[in-house]
């Protein structure tokens, strides 16, 4: 839990996502950031993963707005979709920082 709390602390002190999902999946960690940032989605993952480059384990990032989030939570066949499902909320802007 130490790696994702890292992984949260790091995205919250550079950006301002409305959500932040990690999926451990042992070898590696899948995140979702809900973003709403006017820049392309290619632009965010850079971002986001040049903010990350002290995780020193396999990570994958997708970068939805509000809007894509909820498009993908009627697609119950997508991977994002069981990210969002059976991954860690860690970050919540409606609740703020989630009791881990």
């Amino acid at each position: 839990m130490e790696m994702e709390l890292e992984i949260r602390d790091r995205i919250l002190e550079n950006i301002h996502p409305e959500k932040i999902i990690v999926l451990n999946m042992g070898p590696i960690y899948l995140i979702v950031v809900v973003w709403n940032k006017e820049k392309s989605s290619f632009e965010k993952r850079v971002h986001i993963r040049r903010l990350l480059k002290f995780v020193n384990v396999p990570f994958d990032i997708t970068v939805l707005t509000s809007d894509k989030f909820g498009h993908i939570m009627q697609k119950i066949d997508s991977l994002t979709f069981e990210v969002i499902k059976n991954g860690d909320v860690m970050y919540n802007k409606r609740q703020e920082y989630l009791a881990i």
